[in-house]
């Protein structure tokens, strides 16, 4: 696992929480999800290097439609999907034991 920051470790649980728990639709999970990570994202120090292109690839989707929550219902389902990817891969990435 890499050495993560304890809050930016419950922000990336807490994020995922919301995108796969929630009985809303994915749009409106991945919104709150978003909304979750927003204190953390483009704060490359606050990443361990092993996430930070993790980090930057879901940041630049955001930036390029505004960096908010709101881009979300913006996006068409299959860009949507593919965000909500990109957090549960940080996610797997944050939680992996990594090489033994």
């Amino acid at each position: 696992m890499p050495n993560i920051d304890k809050n930016l470790k419950r922000a990336i649980k807490n994020a995922t929480l919301e995108l796969c728990c929630g009985d809303r639709t994915l749009k409106e999970r991945l919104a709150a999800a978003i909304q979750t990570l927003d204190g953390f994202l483009g704060k490359r120090e606050a990443w361990p290097p092993g996430l930070q292109a993790r980090m930057q690839d879901i940041s630049d989707v955001l930036k390029s439609a505004g960096l908010n929550a709101d881009v979300v219902g913006l996006m068409d389902a299959s860009d949507a999907r593919r965000l909500a990817e990109r957090i549960l891969h940080l996610y797997a990435d944050c939680v992996s034991p990594g090489p033994q």
